[in-house]
């Protein structure tokens, strides 16, 4: 049985998903979160730090990113890490957070190692929760892979035609009306 998690949270800015994955982050005994906006609190690590934090049997790690100089460096970055997550041996059971996942999109390839940890994080015990406030500008494959979707207030015409794949329209008009903080959850 697959205890893991393919969660994406998809609302515009302000509507509350830091909020609800710090929140629900919190009950978890091993998460790692990519924090390029300084947002999120835990332990700070290095790459070179990961293998002693997973032999520990609960930890709540921040990785900023150190490298990158530049917005247009994170994507690098970020797959660095996530190349190193899927090699470790022992990396789950482990909740992985990414704010703003168009942010670690290299613009080379279409899912970088975002797609690396959705597609092959199962088999690793990593689940994953990722945000971003524009699922239309997601590359299909990533909103695909997600097994369930976290809807805050989404109002652009984009994103509620892809969402048009997943809801039915009674569905879509309240995600467009929800107040900031509010969420409906649709699973696939």
């Amino acid at each position: 049985m697959d205890s893991t998690r393919k969660s994406l949270f998809i609302g515009q800015p302000g509507s509350g998903k830091t909020t609800l994955i710090k929140t629900l982050s919190a009950r978890v005994d091993r998460v790692l979160h990519w924090d390029a906006e300084d947002e999120y609190q835990g332990q700070l690590f290095t790459l070179a730090d990961l293998p002693a934090l997973f032999r520990r049997r609960a930890f709540r790690a921040v990785y900023r990113p150190q490298y990158a100089k530049r917005p247009e460096e994170l994507p690098r970055e970020f797959d660095a890490l996530a190349f190193l997550l899927l090699e470790l041996e022992r990396a789950g059971p482990l909740l992985f957070t990414v704010d703003e996942a168009l942010a670690v999109l290299p613009s080379t390839t279409k899912t970088g190692g975002l797609g690396s940890l959705l597609f092959r994080g199962r088999k690793r015990g990593i689940s994953l929760f990722y945000a971003t406030q524009f699922i239309s500008r997601l590359p299909g494959p990533l909103v695909g892979l997600a097994r369930e979707l976290v809807l805050f207030h989404l109002d652009g015409r984009g994103d509620q035609q892809v969402l048009r794949s997943y809801c039915d329209d009674s569905t879509l008009q309240r995600v467009g009306a929800l107040p900031p903080h509010h969420y409906l959850t649709v699973n696939k």
